[in-house]
């Protein structure tokens, strides 16, 4: 149970990190469970784009969950 805190709490830290546009991008996709051709038209931009923004936002924030020693949240 412990465990399961800490782990949203470093999810919770690392897309505070994110730029917003990367923060929206991410929780569009996964918590508003979206696809990337939904996420583009969302968003006004194309779906290379979106896949794109979307590959440069998750490596964030596997950089960051690495940096504060939780490699397995990502």
């Amino acid at each position: 149970m412990l465990e399961d805190v800490e782990r949203r709490a470093t999810v919770r830290d690392a897309l505070a990190s994110l730029p917003l546009r990367e923060r929206e991008l991410v929780l569009l996709k996964f918590h508003g469970q979206l696809s990337n051709s939904e996420l583009a038209r969302a968003l006004g931009i194309s779906e290379s784009n979106a896949g794109t923004r979307l590959h440069r936002a998750l490596t964030r924030l596997r950089e960051h969950c690495a940096e504060t020693g939780r490699e397995e949240v990502a």
